[in-house]
């Protein structure tokens, strides 16, 4: 993944978070280059539906190291219907991702890559320690939606998602890749 984040001036031409009531507010344009190529972690992995609801479990690794709770993921080499999902992580415990759902059971044959669907963007590069909140006020394409995922526990980072406007047979299908413009957001948090 790769992001650019340059704070745009405001109507009084202060490029740099500002203080708005008991918080700061940034305006910044977003320039997404490399939208989800970035983090994956594959191995052999075992999905089991039905004993272990829910769970992702890689044999002799941990491969989610990167992954935490609330991101969302698709997969891809899974042995079914796993391909066509995006799942949202529920927690992640040494070996073990547990997603909001898994569509089938699935014996991993160690060619499974689990990659982010979406961008993730950091409060530091609005100059920020913190985020409260996340506004999209503009986008380059017309062609995407744009949405934010939840913020992270922290505070410290939340994901941007974007879907190609279409009719793809699966929502993992509407992910793009690469360059996909630039978003302007309005982020209000604290430094």
């Amino acid at each position: 993944m790769t992001n650019t984040v340059t704070i745009l001036a405001d109507h009084k031409g202060f490029a740099r978070p500002r203080v708005l009531g008991d918080e700061y507010v940034v305006l910044g344009q977003c320039a997404i280059t490399s939208f989800r190529t970035g983090t994956t972690s594959s191995g052999t992995i075992t999905a089991n539906a039905l004993d272990t609801p829910n769970n992702y479990t890689a044999i002799g690794s941990e491969p989610f190291g990167d992954f935490v709770a609330n991101d969302h993921f698709v997969v891809a080499g899974s042995h079914s219907n796993n391909n066509a999902l995006i799942a949202r992580v529920v927690s992640v415990a040494g070996a073990v991702l547990t997603a909001s759902f898994v569509d089938d059971d699935d014996s991993g044959g160690g060619n499974e890559v689990f990659t982010h669907a979406g961008e993730k963007i950091l409060a530091s590069s609005f100059g920020l320690s913190t985020i409260n909140t996340v506004e999209i006020v503009g986008q380059s394409q017309i062609d995407k939606t744009y949405t934010m995922g939840a913020l992270s526990a922290d505070k410290t980072f939340f994901y941007l998602y974007a879907l190609t406007t279409g009719s793809a047979a699966t929502a993992s299908a509407s992910l793009p890749s690469g360059d996909i413009g630039t978003v302007d957001l309005r982020v209000t948090g604290l430094i």
